[in-house]
């Protein structure tokens, strides 16, 4: 949500992504109820860019669809989306669980299974993924023992796409992985990504496994034809979690 969301912009859309109109909720409702748990206490923050959270009111229409949210507002472009969470770090306790998601998707797939899965296990950390191929993506390699060896951005060294939800175990996990992958300078893009914080959790000795999830319910809306597509298979096929 610290983007500038310039290609909906660009093609006539006046509200900020996340306020974007899906079937008559905002584009981020659809993620907030994606995201919410009746089994485990979560707790929203939502980083966002600090025009539009003057310009829209973002203060009070996040903390109506997520009341108790904290909200980091930020002035200008980062150097990537691990930089953006990084900047919301002093608002969370660094020894509790963290789940860094995208603004823009939705899942057909139960969040509380994943929650389960994350934190029933040993695991350092989860990342949600979906069969594909496209270099759009993130990917995940896997050993013969299903844990990851190597997550890649916009590189398919495996079949196994990253969806865009990933768990660390604690954020101060994320907080050192980061550190170690600015200081190697590791960019994609020349941009800092949160997936390949990965490779430094698992060089340092961290358990890292996956949590596959059907192609087709894997929904992207960040860009104005992720959202054409989306909104013209809803139609045809009613969503199970749409209400």
């Amino acid at each position: 949500m610290a983007g500038l969301g310039s290609r909906f912009a660009d093609v006539g859309y006046v509200d900020p992504k996340p306020l974007i109109k899906v079937h008559g909720k905002p584009m981020i409702q659809w993620v907030i109820e994606n995201l919410s748990s009746q089994n485990y206490r979560t707790h929203f923050n939502f980083i966002v860019n600090r025009t539009h959270f003057e310009s829209f009111d973002l203060e009070n229409r996040l903390s109506e669809l997520a009341p108790g949210c904290q909200i980091i507002s930020v002035p200008h472009k980062t150097e990537g989306a691990a930089c953006t969470v990084l900047l919301a770090l002093d608002r969370i306790a660094l020894d509790r669980p963290l789940i860094i998601a995208n603004s823009d998707q939705f899942v057909e797939s139960s969040f509380e299974d994943f929650l389960k899965s994350a934190l029933e296990s040993d695991r350092d950390g989860l990342i949600m993924t979906f069969p594909a191929k496209e270099t759009k993506w993130s990917y995940a390699r896997l050993d013969d023992k299903d844990l990851v060896v190597e997550v890649a951005e916009k590189k398919p060294i495996s079949s196994h796409a990253t969806v865009g939800i990933y768990y660390f175990k604690t954020a101060e996990l994320f907080q050192r992985a980061s550190y170690s992958m600015i200081r190697s300078d590791v960019r994609t893009n020349n941009e800092f990504y949160v997936c390949p914080v990965y490779n430094d959790l698992i060089q340092a000795g961290g358990k890292v496994g996956i949590f596959p999830i059907p192609a087709e319910a894997m929904h992207g809306l960040g860009t104005p034809e992720d959202l054409a597509i989306f909104l013209e298979r809803s139609v045809k096929r009613p969503l199970p979690l749409a209400a």
